[in-house]
């Protein structure tokens, strides 16, 4: 699996960041590859697991997203399973 790191300084309350990167409802505002939300969980509690649909190469594909055991979290983009 592809793992990629991406930093930025935001002039935000860092809750609010936190919240807006994990809210998956709104995943399309700031990640412009992510078209729409195809299914979201109840919560995002840890085993927790999203679909997306996005658009890359000229081609709309299907990417999963899961909250891992812990605090962390793994955003989609590019995981290609149906």
């Amino acid at each position: 699996m592809k793992t990629t790191a991406t930093t930025a300084t935001v002039d935000a309350d860092p809750d609010d960041v936190f919240g807006l990167l994990t809210d998956i409802d709104r995943l399309a505002e700031w990640n412009d590859i992510i078209t729409r939300v195809l299914h979201r969980p109840t919560d995002l509690a840890p085993g927790a697991e999203w679909v997306v649909e996005m658009h890359a190469m000229g081609q709309p594909i299907t990417g999963r997203g899961h909250r891992p055991a812990g605090s962390a979290f793994l955003l989609p983009i590019g995981d290609r399973r149906p």
